[in-house]
């Protein structure tokens, strides 16, 4: 009860864990999301004064192409200055005129400091905000388990170069939101008002723009591809999240390695180290081996680089230092891979010596060492089963032993005791006719525990000759039936037959046949409830032929149908009832040197026998 509260409260405690550490996490984004966007605002104001003040002082240089202007930026401008500067085509280039224009642009800087200060509020706030939840999200991560150690995700398990490498990535892709923010400002019709009211509506509200896309930003990438321009802010805060939520993810799990103490082992070059260091603890004498032909594979490359350098000179340094460094990576990756598996197997093969047959070899995957593997868990379930079943065969040893002399003892205590009053009793006595007929009744009951007992042992030793030939299954049961009236009636049961097969021929022996038959018959008319029916169905199924008997048993069957077929196992536990125990074991053997199928189940107090041979045409 005291386990079951714990985990309960830790599990609670793990879920406020989660719940704050998502929360903190979430203003994080939201207050990254607005600081990134903050200054590139403060980025695009920027870049309008520079601009506004650049275009005063210097202007630029106007080009005209016969008398037309071209506008700045162009592909015919930058045609004219990245093609034709060189003179190469002196008719042309003197169509074009170049001359500088001078602006005089009046720039509000009032307006550009009142939106300047919203924007750095914003800025500075959020980046305020954005450090606290970052911290708070840093100190509330990572759920524990029971031992109070961190709960390591899947995403905690790659290396820790990779999430770095990824984060990076991640954050070199906030161009894209860069991009389509600044089309947004240039273009949108919020952004486009604010310009020109900086700009006190110049005329040459276009020239401006051109020659600042040209500096600062090129807004036409996007210009024409999205519409209405707010899909462009939209796109900017959309990217913008997801790119801040990745690094935030990959931030926490290199924290919550770090509260593991799994920090170095989650490093590429650590976890190689570690695993050279297990391996070399758990078999030095391996990881001698694998040094040494690690070593020896340097000396190799070493050489192949002398003879590459002496034939192609030192050109070849580069490829050679490229393709040692991968042979290494791939040696120090893969080798400490291989002698884990080694010793994982090793450590199965030592506890199948050790006679502990319920190991299991760990899945180790594919190729020779994982084939291995499943050989030696293949052997310790075959010695497991062989065991087993020796374990089994002791106790129908045991068993037979038992029920064997129960029932040789039982009828021949009684031949002793009546052969002793017999020796007291005068030949002309009336009771001596009585105790011979007691003594010779009990001699034929044991003559034929005898008989069903070496007929039981050549059964199941397949020592019997058998002669297939096609017979009438019909016809042998009814005949089983006559022959067996009287025993049938006497103990009041009713044999319905049932023939819906329309082909009831089968390939058998008759006299096997004929005892399998017998045998359930026998054991209906002493084990079924006195007054009730037995059921003899004959019908096709496939390519056989089914004889199905069902009754009603008179006593409890507290047994299961697989312990019925052994030898010696009654219906009545008490073995007060005549007979060995061994008819249906005899019965099941039969069928099997007859290639047929034996079955018998039980539900409730119903008992059903089944013979399926093959189907004769």
């Amino acid at each position: 009860m005291q386990d079951s509260k714990d985990d309960i409260n830790l599990a609670n405690k793990n879920l406020v864990r989660k719940s704050t550490t998502i929360s903190a996490g979430t203003f994080f984004v939201i207050a990254a999301t607005l600081a990134v966007l903050a200054i590139l605002a403060i980025y695009w104001l920027t870049g309008i004064k520079s601009s506004c003040e650049t275009l005063n002082t210097y202007g630029y240089p106007m080009l005209t192409y016969e008398g037309e202007e071209v506008p700045y930026g162009s592909h015919q401008y930058q045609l004219y200055y990245y093609s034709l500067m060189d003179e190469e085509y002196p008719e042309e280039y003197a169509k074009y005129e170049t001359q500088d224009m001078f602006f005089d642009i009046k720039f509000n800087n009032d307006l550009y400091s009142k939106h300047m200060g919203i924007f750095w509020v914003i800025e500075i706030s959020s980046l305020f905000i954005a450090g606290l939840s970052i911290i708070f999200a840093i100190m509330k991560t990572g759920s524990k388990e029971a031992d109070g150690s961190i709960r390591i995700s899947w995403f905690d398990r790659i290396f820790v170069e990779i999430d770095i490498v990824l984060a990076a990535l991640a954050t070199i892709g906030l161009i894209i939101p860069f991009y389509l923010s600044q089309t947004w400002l240039h273009k949108g019709n919020w952004g486009f008002s604010l310009f020109n009211d900086l700009i006190a509506h110049n005329a040459n509200v276009a020239k401006i723009q051109a020659w600042m896309d040209s500096r600062y930003f090129d807004s036409t990438l996007f210009d024409y591809v999205f519409e209405p321009k707010w899909i462009l802010l939209a796109l900017s805060i959309i990217a913008i999240i997801l790119i801040v939520a990745f690094d935030l993810i990959a931030l926490l799990s290199i924290v919550r390695r770090i509260k593991a103490r799994r920090f170095w082992r989650s490093t590429i070059l650590g976890s190689i180290l570690h695993s050279l260091f297990e391996s070399a603890a758990a078999n030095p004498a391996l990881s001698v081996k694998v040094l040494g032909f690690l070593i020896g594979g340097v000396i190799l490359m070493f050489l192949g680089a002398a003879l590459a350098i002496a034939a192609f000179g030192y050109d070849a340094i580069i490829f050679i230092a490229i393709g040692a460094l991968i042979m290494i990576g791939l040696i120090l990756v893969f080798v400490p891979r291989q002698i884990k598996k080694y010793e994982t197997i090793r450590t199965g093969i030592n506890e199948l010596q050790k006679g502990n047959f319920t190991y299991k070899v760990p899945n180790l995957g594919v190729g020779e060492l994982g084939r291995l593997a499943n050989s030696v868990n293949s052997i310790t379930e075959a010695q497991n089963i062989a065991i087993q079943n020796e374990l089994k065969s002791q106790r129908l040893r045991t068993d037979l032993i038992s029920n064997v002399s129960h029932d040789i003892r039982t009828p021949l205590t009684a031949m002793i005791s009546y052969i002793d009053l017999l020796k007291n009793e005068s030949p002309d006595s009336p009771h001596a006719e009585e105790y011979l007929k007691i003594i010779s009744d009990k001699a034929d009951r044991l003559k034929k525990l005898t008989d069903d007992l070496f007929e039981a042992a050549k059964a199941s030793s397949g020592d019997i000759p058998v002669d297939m030939e096609k017979l009438d299954m019909n016809a042998i049961v009814g005949q089983a039936l006559a022959e067996l009236d009287e025993s049938i009636n006497k103990n009041n049961i009713e044999v319905i037959l049932s023939n819906h097969a329309s082909n009831s021929m089968v390939y058998a022996d008759g006299k096997l046949l004929w005892r399998v038959i017998e045998n359930i018959l026998t054991n209906v008319t002493k084990y079924s409830l006195t007054g009730t029916r037995a059921y003899m169905d004959i019908f096709e199924k496939d390519d056989r032929v089914v004889l199905e008997v069902k009754n009603v048993s008179r006593d409890q069957l507290n047994i299961s149908s697989q312990e019925l077929l052994e030898r010696f196992k009654r219906g009545d536990s008490s073995r007060n009832t005549e007979g060995s125990g061994l008819g249906l074991a005899i019965a099941n053997d039969l069928t099997s040197l007859m290639g047929g199928a034996f079955d018998i189940s039980i539900d409730g107090d119903l008992f059903k026998a089944t013979v399926s041979l093959k189907k004769a045409y």
